[in-house]
Formats: structure tokens, C-alpha cells, sequence
């Protein structure tokens, strides 16, 4: 009888999964600035040298199938949805992994990696030619992941220093003047040389629950946000060959004093502070004994790192600035080559 209860949760689960995948991709209006719906495929490999010391590669996509533009809950108006952006993001990871037993409950797997991400645009025939707004990145993540298991139940954690490594990924300012001659303030244009390269770090923190429902089925519920811990110097302050009253260069750079219009760290590089988080809630099965497979919802929301209810500006009163939905599939093929 038991068996069968832990069965039916499954199935259940994965009902509740199926059918949120479909009505993820209704048009219904939330007071949120963007709207977006994607699905998120993962293949993950690991090559096990010995039973502790691994190496894996792991390759991503994810697509965009849905886009609604802002919404203003002031005024209860939606904007005209946007166009999808389709096959948007690419990913690779590749590095190596050690498992360490504590004991029969207690295990802590450390990791590093190195991580690549590109993002595909329509007015570029590939991402190192358009030079803005993140068309591609490097980045070196190292990371650990304690779980204690108690009977069926196994409480995890992991933490993530996500250090990322920019190229060719920066933005002018240019001023923009209104039909009447007044100024229209500034907006991002185009790429600027001498911030070519940059490094920030995002420290990622998770936690999560584990319920073992057979020996091949597991269900879980996690929970994880990304809190810029540093950002990239260049984008924050004004550079030497930037005019500035300030003889040691330090002077942070604002729309009032960026006279050349370069990017000064509000949607340069990298955010400072807590910008993210990101609820997960899925199954895995065990299809063999080396290969797994994963489902699971995850829901993504992007916030105003700057947020003041009491800003001058809409961007600084926003504080949710998105929310993306995520049908996520996965496989895990485990290779033991001793």
C-alpha cells in the first residue's frame, strides 16, 4: 500500500508539471515589467576516474516560447506581447568533481568548472559580432554540495561562487534630444573598446528538500538566490582617460557626470547585491544504474538590486523587474572508467 501511495505522488507530480507546462503559456496579466516562458533542455555527463574523482561536461539550451511586455498596475494596461526570442541562450559547463563521505548520511561533493554562455541575436550572424548587452561570456564557477540523509528524506545545500569573466560585452551613452529640442535624457548605444574586459562575482546560495518515493524515484523542492558579491571596477567608476575632477579616478560614475556616455554599472557588467532567485520543484527517476532523468518547474525573479520605493525614476520604484517560467528536462549519464 505504501508503494503504491509513493507511486501515485509521482504521478501526480508529474500531472501537476505536464499541466503547468501548457498553462504556463497563458496570456494572463500580472503586475510584473516582463513576462517570459521558456523551456530549458540539460545533458549532463560525468566520467568517473575512481569512485570520488570525476570530470563532466554538461551543454544547455534554453528557448523562449512566450514574451508579454510591460504591464503598468497602475493602469491595469498590458503592452502588446513581444516576439519570442526562440533558441536564446546556450551554455557549457566543463571541469571536475570530488565526492567526499563523511560517513553513511554525510556527503559533500566539491566541484570547479569552467562555464560558457552565448546568447544568439537575429541582427548578428554570430555572437561575437554583436557587441552588446551580454552577447557571449566566460566564467569560472567553484562550488560544494553537502547532503545528509536521514531514512527517505535528504536535506541538501549548495554554494556557488560564480566568477564571471566579460569580452567584448559593454555599452555607450548617447544623449537623446525630444521633438521640442529638450533633453530626453540617455540611452545604451553601441560598444565601447576600452571596457572591453571585465571580471565580477556572483556568490549563489541553495537549499533543498529530497523525498526518496521507490528506489528509482525521487521528488525534491529547492530553492536558491544570486547575490552580486563583486562587480566589475570599470563599469562602476570612471576610467583615466574619462574627464573628472577627482585626481584618484574613484568618482562613480551617474547620467549628471558620464560625459562620454560609457557604461557606469546600473545594467553594466554585473549587479551588486541581491538581483535574483529561483524556485525549483521536480522529480528524477532512475532509468538505470548510470542514467537519470529530471523534470521540474522552475521559477525565476529578477529584481531591482537598487530598489527604492521613494526613487525619482519608474526603474528605481521597480523592484520585481521580471519573472521567467521554465519547463526544464534533463538527463544524467554517469560513465565509471575504473
Amino acid at each position: 500500500m505504501r508503494m503504491k501511495f509513493k507511486v501515485l505522488v509521482l504521478i501526480a507530480l508529474a500531472a501537476i508539471l505536464a499541466i503547468g507546462s501548457t498553462n504556463v503559456f497563458a496570456d494572463a496579466p500580472r503586475a510584473r515589467v516582463q513576462d517570459m516562458h521558456r523551456t530549458w533542455e540539460m545533458l549532463d555527463l560525468k566520467f568517473m576516474l575512481s569512485p570520488e574523482f570525476g570530470l563532466f561536461t554538461q551543454p544547455n539550451v534554453r528557448t523562449e516560447h512566450y514574451r508579454r511586455d510591460t504591464y503598468d498596475p497602475k493602469t491595469a494596461q498590458t503592452s502588446h506581447n513581444g516576439q519570442p526570442l526562440g533558441v536564446w541562450f546556450l551554455e557549457l559547463y566543463t571541469g571536475f568533481l570530488y565526492n567526499l563521505k563523511v560517513d553513511d548520511s554525510l556527503k559533500v561533493t566539491f566541484g570547479a568548472d569552467w562555464y560558457f554562455n552565448g546568447s544568439p541575436q537575429s541582427d548578428s550572424k554570430n555572437i561575437h559580432n554583436t557587441r552588446n548587452n551580454y552577447p557571449y561570456e566566460h566564467a569560472i564557477n567553484v562550488w560544494a554540495v553537502p547532503s545528509y540523509t536521514i531514512g527517505d528524506f535528504t536535506i541538501m545545500a549548495r554554494i556557488i561562487l560564480y566568477n564571471q569573466i566579460f569580452e567584448g560585452n559593454t555599452e555607450t551613452w548617447v544623449l537623446r534630444t525630444n521633438a521640442d529640442g529638450t533633453d530626453g535624457g540617455s540611452y545604451r548605444r553601441g560598444w565601447d573598446k576600452s571596457e572591453e574586459y571585465g571580471w565580477a562575482m556572483t556568490t549563489r546560495a541553495l537549499v533543498g528538500l529530497e523525498y526518496k518515493l521507490t528506489k528509482t524515484a525521487t521528488i525534491f523542492a529547492r530553492y536558491e538566490i544570486f547575490y552580486g558579491t563583486i562587480a566589475d571596477n570599470e563599469t562602476r567608476f570612471v576610467p583615466d582617460n574619462e574627464q573628472s575632477e577627482d585626481p584618484n579616478k574613484t568618482t562613480e560614475r551617474n547620467r549628471d557626470n558620464n560625459e562620454s556616455r560609457m557604461a557606469y554599472g546600473d545594467g553594466g557588467f554585473a549587479k551588486i547585491g541581491y538581483y535574483r532567485n529561483r524556485a525549483y520543484l521536480g522529480y528524477s527517476l532512475k532509468l538505470a544504474s548510470n542514467v537519470s532523468f529530471i523534470n521540474q518547474y522552475v521559477c525565476e525573479t529578477n529584481l531591482n538590486p537598487n530598489f527604492d520605493p521613494d526613487g525619482l525614476t519608474l526603474a528605481d520604484r521597480t523592484q520585481v523587474t521580471s519573472i521567467v517560467h521554465y519547463v526544464f528536462i534533463g538527463a544524467s549519464l554517469t560513465f565509471n572508467l575504473y
